[in-house]
């Protein structure tokens, strides 16, 4: 039992209306508009309810709540420090256990009657006890009263756990549910010799009377990363006592000095941490602390922004926004919110990097790393994007958009099991959202199950139709149109090419610009050259001004062999995108054809100024530039598209392709080619025939010909046929004991 429990329940709505109001609207389950008909999050994916349930626990220290006895040899409470009273002192623990000794049998008491949340949001619960109101969060009450269960806390445990960290975050805030609540960040630790130091600051007491479980929740939080995935999360209890979601019980450090110490020599101002330790009750958000003019001004801004956002005002919401963190910059909802302004305006990197300040302001929400994901997906960062799908489904494992958006990710790696499994799930938690059975249909599909792709896709289409009763047949809906495009694909691909016809159909009726685009699309992917040019000489003609239109006829036009109708294509969707799309690219390939080399370069020349990153248009101009005998060019190119895209294999097999066979050897570098050309195998799993051979030619460019003999007729065995004989003359050199020069 607390001994103010009011004190804790006023403390927690002392937030105010207008700011969990704020809160609810940024992070409910629903969509903020359904502006868009393909969104990441369901629009109607259901609240879950926490569970209630029931036990007992023995009494404790009344300073801190400890619900065992446990007592210093000072006869101190061990979890908090504080000076026990004769009748609660037990014999001093050691910092290991006595042969033989068993962990106390916790004594169940009666579940309270009418117990209550404290608001939706609380982490606190509230029942009658005798004439008191008592108010306890939920995690000692499942201890004390539920059903809480897990085994004792143990070193090994730590052990296994601790080699892995590669990133340490500390956040003055509580833990909750094994999870970090809000909080800023007191410390980010990425040195291995510094998180070698924590952990050993993590050698626990294993004595069984030690367990217990502190009454408040504790602060600050270690987070342990081990890349980009969070793989535990460990509340500290007054600096001398760890909790961890794997174990029922806290446990004891045998040297909690140490930790402190630690946390100190890294950075933690020494009064903060002492704060944090004993600030009690009030762990949620720190102490309560009077508002300044400017931070009151500054709630003014940001409940404003909150209507501006909800009305759909979202330039006056950014600037409101904006003079909000003018005045107050520490405000975490107004970088969430700010950050869900920056999506809807498109402004994707912005958007992440608000999301970012939040987060790093101690906003530990599931909402926010998802926002985040799916804005850093949109700028390309995947693996990052990935990472926040993982830590969203951590603090909220019933988060539908989160699985859905993990299964976009993973299917586009190539990983298409683990993505179908993720649409499944988002499908079990909002079974009327017709998205994830949109993509996992598309799962079905590129992996050949046509059967089970149909049944999403009519599904999907279900859905849809059925959230739209009002629309007619001849309503533009360009959801439905694509639904019936991919579900006429799948048709198709099964032979049954009168069905697939009704649903192209269907779709022409709900958007014939988008349906003739991917019609063009999909003839192409089918290598339906004249079905392609027809299609999208359609999109011409219903949207002029579209540069899709004119590249999908002049692909179509080139594969038919019409060069010269084909570059006019891409030179108009140069015009109508000068600063955009691949016009350049695609030109510059027709210009080569046509024997144009210079056209050709200075097409690659302009798209490369614009778009200094990619990768492949420096590959493609490297290779224009050999044609001209430029090796100092191409090779300049080839190093430029290795500093973009190290980890490609294409980009590290060609660049060791020119180090080890270039016909100038002032441009050959043997051993750097040895190491490019593996790495590049490693990438392909040692099965790419050019990788191999390639790899032989490094090693023959170094003089090691028994290994370049062994590559090459690894490479030779995996060849094309049209390529055998120029491969098996490069072998011959090699047993001559000569390199492969171009």
């Amino acid at each position: 039992m607390l001994r103010n429990p009011i004190t804790k329940a006023c403390f927690y709505f002392s937030l105010g209306a207008a700011s969990m109001d704020l809160l609810d609207w940024l992070f409910r389950r629903k969509p903020p508009s359904a502006a868009s008909a393909i969104s990441h999050r369901p629009s109607n994916a259901g609240e879950r309810e926490e569970p209630r349930s029931s036990g007992t626990t023995s009494a404790g220290c009344l300073q801190c709540g400890t619900t065992v006895r446990q007592t210093r040899a000072d006869g101190r409470c061990l979890s908090c420090g504080a000076l026990l009273p004769d009748e609660l002192r037990t014999s001093p623990v050691s910092s290991t256990p006595p042969e033989h000794s068993g962990a106390p049998q916790r004594r169940k008491l009666p579940r309270p009657a009418n117990v209550q949340q404290l608001g939706e949001n609380s982490p606190m619960v509230a029942f009658e006890q005798g004439n008191q109101m008592v108010v306890m969060d939920r995690d000692a009450f499942d201890y004390t009263y539920g059903d809480a269960d897990g085994p004792d806390p143990a070193q090994r445990d730590l052990d296994t756990l601790l080699p892995k960290v590669t990133r340490v975050c500390v956040l003055a805030g509580a833990m909750f549910r094994g999870r970090a609540m809000t909080g800023k960040v007191l410390l980010e630790l990425s040195d291995l010799k510094g998180i070698q130091e924590l952990v050993t600051c993590l050698r626990i007491v294993e004595d069984p009377r030690s367990f217990g479980h502190c009454a408040c929740l504790g602060g600050p939080t270690i987070e342990l990363y081990a890349g980009l995935e969070l793989i535990a999360t460990i509340g500290l209890q007054h600096g001398r006592a760890i909790r961890w979601k794997q174990w029922l019980h806290d446990a004891q450090l045998q040297d909690g000095n140490r930790l402190t110490r630690w946390l100190q020599d890294h950075g933690v101002d020494a009064d903060q941490l002492q704060a944090i330790y004993g600030r009690g009750d009030n762990f949620l958000f720190g102490e309560s602390t009077a508002h300044s003019e400017r931070q009151k001004e500054a709630q003014q801004f940001s409940s404003q922004a909150q209507q501006r956002a909800q009305e759909g005002n979202l330039a006056e919401a950014l600037q409101l926004c904006n003079q909000s963190l003018a005045l107050d910059p520490d405000r975490v909802d107004v970088y969430a919110l700010r950050g869900q302004v920056h999506y809807h305006l498109g402004r994707v990197s912005e958007a992440a990097a608000d999301c970012s300040a939040a987060i790093g302001r101690g906003f530990r929400h599931a909402a926010i790393y998802f926002l985040r994901a799916v804005a850093l997906d949109s700028a390309g960062r995947t693996e990052e994007a990935l990472a926040d799908c993982s830590m969203a489904l951590y603090l909220d494992p019933e988060h539908a958009g989160a699985y859905n958006s993990r299964g976009l990710i993973r299917g586009r790696l190539g990983r298409l099991p683990e993505a179908l499994g993720d649409f499944s799930e988002a499908i079990r938690l909002a079974p009327k959202w017709f998205l994830p059975y949109f993509h996992r249909a598309q799962g079905y599909h590129s992996g050949g199950q046509l059967d089970l792709a149909l049944a999403d896709y009519d599904q999907a289409v279900n859905l849809v139709s059925e959230s739209m009763p009002s629309q007619t047949a001849t309503d533009i809906n360009p959801t439905l149109a694509l639904l019936h495009c991919r579900r006429g694909d799948a048709r198709y691909d099964q032979f049954r090419e009168e069905e697939a016809g009704a649903d192209f159909a269907e779709a022409r009726g709900r958007d014939p610009a988008a349906t003739a685009g991917y019609l063009g699309d999909m003839w192409l992917r089918r290598n339906n050259h004249d079905g392609a040019v027809e299609a999208f000489a359609q999109l011409v003609r219903l949207r002029p001004q579209d540069a899709q239109g004119y590249v999908g006829r002049g692909m179509g036009q080139e594969a038919l062999g019409d060069l010269d109708q084909a570059a006019a294509d891409y030179s108009e969707a140069v015009r109508l995108q000068p600063e955009g799309g691949v016009g350049h690219v695609l030109r510059a390939r027709v210009r080569h054809r046509q024997g144009r080399l210079d056209d050709a370069l200075a097409d690659l020349s302009e798209h490369l100024q614009i778009h200094p990153e990619n990768a492949q248009a420096y590959l493609f101009r490297s290779a224009l530039y050999k044609e001209r005998k430029a090796f100092g060019e191409a090779l300049q190119d080839l190093n430029a598209a290795y500093r973009v895209a190290p980890d490609d294999p294409q980009v590290c097999n060609n660049l060791a392709w020119i180090l080890a066979t270039c016909a100038d050897a002032d441009f050959r570098d043997g051993s750097r080619a040895v190491a490019l050309a593996r790495q590049a195998c490693q990438a392909t799993d040692w099965k790419h025939p050019f990788c191999l051979g390639t790899l032989g030619a490094a090693h023959a460019e170094t003089g090691a010909f028994a290994e370049a003999i062994h590559w090459q007729t690894m490479g030779l065995n995996l060849y094309p046929e049209e390529e055998k004989p120029a491969g098996r003359t490069r072998l011959g050199l090699y047993r001559a004991g000569q390199p492969y020069h171009e």
